[in-house]
């Protein structure tokens, strides 16, 4: 409409904000503000999942401090303990005396744990379940008639003054035996607590002074030890003797077989496992390995109490006859004994699996933008950043939720109830902002569809990258096809309309004359 003093005024109710915003550019930099919005987003609940393990790990570490850490079973050994004393003169005619520690062991010719059952119970230490077991065992051992005497070089006009022999047994925490019973040869000998041994103190400990009566040659020995024990999350057995088998019963059926060794014949029902290990002398190095101060490794390392962490130092380290053989523990073999090994693991770790689902949460989003700005293009649409913001947000929520869920209930129950509850609320404002039930059904359906992909992913973890691969070329492929007709360059110039293929194919009409 044209004033008496020339001016224009524009007849368009729209705002200058409200065209800002209609500028393709613009509204693509203020969705990438939004990306970064809920990034950040994201990072402060993969946060969360992090206080909330942490919060598990100090459940866990509460029932460790109350009954027992993860155990291990080392033994049983004869051990002997001997000085060796002699005078040296020195060049200027002084004399001095000297001492030498001799530590002679012998380990079993064979070595059987047939029939050890484990149960395993769940306790409750918040809303936190923690796996403890209890082992009941019946270890049997033969011993070669043997002279535990170190046959070592004793200087000229030396001696040799040895300790009573001892058989004893390591377990990784004392205060887990609940029974222990020891017989030799048929006789019962009273079990006295450690088991004189520094690199691995916790245990007990028998005397062979019946046995041995004077004499410095052990007979042959049959060794019957009755063992109750209780540990929490993981047992580990070191194969000591020559010929070392094992035999474990469970009613839990989630096992997780680990150390130097898997099991040679395994059975894994719905009512537990049933597993047996064989393993010889020679496949092993785990008596050097002792001796060395070498310590056990459980897979969870961060539940040991410092006691069990054995390591022998300088100060500690004395000479040892191993089977005849002097050794000298000036250091660690190895990182890690070997061992059979067993940890009772939940078969679903709710925030193991909510950690990897908030990994794909971006593209989630970045998806869900994608169809909201496809309904934009092709029904000519109006969508406002602060509605993407929202969108985002219930996907983002999503995260929390399904973290919150699984803490109490099943992780798939936990899924099913956030998907399901996000799937509702999308779809319900998705039918406002895209005005109609008919477009925000279809659009409810896809978001349903791509935490169904989510969940399959999760389940796929060998196969996770090619299924997610796949998917997301399928998604790409049906953007391409559904967008091939569209006028990019009308899009991007405000004010000039889309034109069709065939439009734009027509040649611009002649000026007239």
């Amino acid at each position: 409409m044209l004033l008496p003093q020339g001016l224009v005024i524009l007849t368009d109710d729209h705002s200058l904000p409200d065209f800002a915003m209609r500028t393709p550019v613009t509204k693509l930099l203020a969705l990438g503000l939004i990306l970064l919005v809920l990034l950040s987003m994201l990072f402060s609940i993969r946060q969360v999942l992090e206080d909330r393990q942490s919060y598990r790990d100090a459940a866990v570490q509460r029932v460790v401090q109350g009954t027992a850490g993860p155990q291990s079973v080392i033994g049983p050994l004869l051990v002997q303990q001997c000085t060796q004393s002699w005078t040296e003169r020195g060049a200027d005619g002084s004399t001095s005396s000297m001492r030498k520690q001799l530590r002679s062991t012998l380990s079993p010719a064979t070595l059987r744990i047939n029939g050890a059952e484990v149960t395993v119970n769940q306790l409750q230490s918040g809303i936190f379940p923690v796996n403890t077991f209890t082992l009941k065992s019946r270890i049997e051992a033969r011993f070669e008639a043997n002279s535990l005497r170190p046959d070592a070089h004793l200087p000229k006009g030396g001696s040799m003054q040895c300790a009573t022999p001892v058989l004893m047994l390591a377990v990784g925490d004392t205060r887990g035996i609940r029974h222990s019973t020891i017989q030799i040869n048929g006789q019962t000998l009273e079990a006295a607590p450690g088991t004189t041994l520094s690199q691995a103190p916790q245990g007990i400990h028998t005397s062979l002074q019946p046995l041995v009566q004077g004499q410095d040659q052990l007979p042959e020995m049959q060794v019957h030890i009755d063992l109750e024990l209780i540990g929490t999350s993981s047992l580990a057995i070191v194969p000591m003797g020559d010929d070392t088998q094992l035999q474990l019963a469970s009613n839990w059926p989630h096992p997780g077989f680990g150390g130097a060794f898997l099991p040679a014949t395994r059975e894994v029902r719905d009512d537990g496992f049933v597993a047996s290990w064989q393993v010889s002398h020679l496949a092993t190095s785990a008596v050097a390995d002792f001796h060395a101060g070498t310590p056990i490794c459980h897979a969870s390392t961060d539940l040991l109490p410092d006691s069990q962490t054995h390591a022998t130092s300088a100060a500690e380290a004395a000479t040892a006859v191993v089977d005849g053989v002097e050794i000298a523990n000036d250091g660690p073999r190895k990182s890690c004994l070997d061992s059979f090994q067993v940890r009772f693991v939940n078969p679903v770790d709710p925030y193991t699996l909510a950690d990897r689902a908030s990994k794909y949460g971006l593209l989630f989003i970045v998806l869900t933008f994608v169809a909201v700005g496809m309904f934009e293009v092709l029904r000519q649409l109006r969508v406002h950043p602060v509605q993407y913001l929202l969108v985002g947000s219930a996907l983002a929520v999503f995260f929390l939720l399904l973290t919150g869920l699984g803490e109490h209930y099943a992780f798939s129950l936990a899924y099913l109830v956030a998907a399901t509850a996000c799937v509702l609320l999308l779809g319900f404002y998705a039918s406002h902002i895209l005005h109609g039930w008919r477009r925000g059904v279809p659009f409810a359906i896809g978001i349903a569809l791509l935490y169904g992909l989510l969940y399959l992913l999760l389940q796929l973890q060998d196969n996770a990258l090619l299924a997610g691969s796949i998917a997301l070329f399928v998604v790409l492929a049906l953007v391409m096809v559904a967008t091939r007709k569209v006028d990019w360059y009308a899009l991007m110039t405000p004010g000039r309309k889309p034109q069709s293929d065939a439009a734009a194919a027509e040649p611009p009409p002649a000026p007239a004359d």
